[in-house]
């Protein structure tokens, strides 16, 4: 997507369930735009980084549970993440950067083998659940993470909420 390519700003963009909007080949969408995904979608994801190293400033606001797919390169949303009182998924093998402030008080759940990193002071109070995957903490983040499983890598220089360690989860402070 190209800046604009989604309509008006003004407006914002839905996308419904079965729809998605897919970033590939660099592309920096530097628009304030408002995306609200009101269906989580099984193909297409609602978001998809399809390669390349793409950015969104614009704002993301979940009305339901939805995933964020990284297939190749890495997707950085800058813009304000809302997740609510809902689920939020990474998936996919590449990696996402929450680099805007994240949102609400559901989950942050990655399921893939992508890394996902928070940068900055976030003020999420939800929870994020590791159950294999590697989460990089760069800033602050308020959440209560449960790191679940012995392939599951919590690292970064930044601060956390409650940290939950169970079933040999690792955690890798600096790294």
């Amino acid at each position: 997507e190209k800046d604009g390519a989604l309509g008006s700003e003004a407006v914002g963009t839905t996308v419904t369930s079965g729809n998605g909007i897919a970033f590939s080949g660099g592309i920096s969408y530097t628009l304030p735009e408002t995306i609200t995904i009101t269906g989580a979608g099984s193909f297409p994801r609602p978001i998809e980084n399809l390669d390349g190293n793409n950015s969104f400033d614009g704002t993301l606001t979940l009305s339901g549970s939805a995933t964020i797919e990284s297939t190749s390169g890495a997707l950085t949303l800058t813009g304000a993440v809302n997740v609510g009182a809902n689920t939020l998924w990474f998936d996919g093998p590449a990696d996402v950067v929450l680099s805007g402030p994240v949102s609400g008080g559901g989950v942050l759940r990655p399921s893939g083998t992508g890394i996902v990193t928070v940068n900055g002071a976030q003020p999420f109070a939800g929870s994020v659940l590791l159950d294999g995957e590697t989460l990089m903490v760069e800033g602050t983040l308020a959440a209560t993470i449960s790191v679940n499983h012995s392939d599951s890598i919590m690292a970064g220089t930044g601060t956390t909420g409650t940290l939950d360690l169970d079933n040999y989860g690792e955690v890798d402070p600096g790294n």
